[in-house]
């Protein structure tokens, strides 16, 4: 899963094709200017008129966004739900880049219609802290991959204490203990890794039969390959960040 932006790479390695509608409160946030609009992030639904996201997704002050719902793979559309964004609340302690508090809301006024292929996602009630959980995302699958992957994938990824993910991570990013605190969750450190367009998608779990949100895609290593233990991704921990939520929607 990954970042529109060039310095920090998500995408997801060696992970599995979704089955279709088995995640239907995923979107594609695509991005366009005077043309086309292409795929650059993962986004969630949290009700009908709300998705959200990382805050890094939104790099750009000109073009346009649209969310894009109810699909499993992008080449066919026939259930999916395109709305343009009209407005983005970023979190107003995020920095910039890799930063913590990278999470962002947006909003549209025609309302998503509800049913088999567009759900939103519950809200989680605490942290996770151990176990392993599901990461979902369009983006690419090795890191010379051209374009986005055009069938959702899935990756079951370890949680990963901030200790072990501030060391491993180190080497890579000078100043990465500094971005990992307790409003980030880190997971994976093996070769199921996030690639770039997977940034601002779900880390989920299943609660009670009900898929839960409990991290946003945020920034990881530059290098995604199939063939090597890459370093864990670090996520926004969406539970830390409810207030924010909440209070904007």
């Amino acid at each position: 899963m990954s970042s529109p932006l060039s310095f920090i790479s998500e995408r997801i390695a060696n992970g599995q094709d979704a089955a279709f509608h088995e995640f239907p409160f995923a979107c594609s946030l695509k991005w366009g200017f005077l043309g086309d609009l292409s795929h650059i992030c993962g986004s969630s639904i949290i009700n009908s008129n709300w998705v959200v996201t990382a805050a890094n997704c939104k790099p750009y002050s000109l073009g346009t966004y649209h969310v894009v719902c109810g699909i499993t793979d992008r080449t066919i559309i026939r259930n999916q739900q395109e709305r343009k964004v009209d407005r983005f609340i970023v979190h107003h302690n995020y920095a910039g880049g890799m930063s913590l508090n990278d999470i962002a809301l947006a909003n549209f006024d025609e309302s998503l219609t509800f049913n088999e292929y567009v759900q939103p996602i519950a809200l989680p009630d605490g942290s996770l802290t151990e176990g392993t959980a599901t990461v979902i995302g369009w983006g690419l699958r090795y890191t010379l991959q051209i374009d986005s992957t055009n069938h959702l994938q899935r990756g079951e990824v370890p949680i990963v204490n901030n200790d072990e993910c501030c060391n491993l991570l180190t080497s890579l990013v000078p100043d990465a203990c500094s971005k990992i605190d307790a409003t980030t969750i880190c997971a994976g450190g093996g070769q199921v890794h996030t690639c770039s367009g997977d940034s601002g998608g779900p880390l989920v779990k299943k609660v009670n039969d009900q898929w839960t949100i409990y991290g946003i895609v945020s920034w990881g290593s530059l290098v995604c390959d199939v063939n090597i233990i890459n370093p864990p991704t670090v996520y926004t921990d969406v539970y830390a960040h409810l207030d924010f939520i909440n209070q904007n929607i």
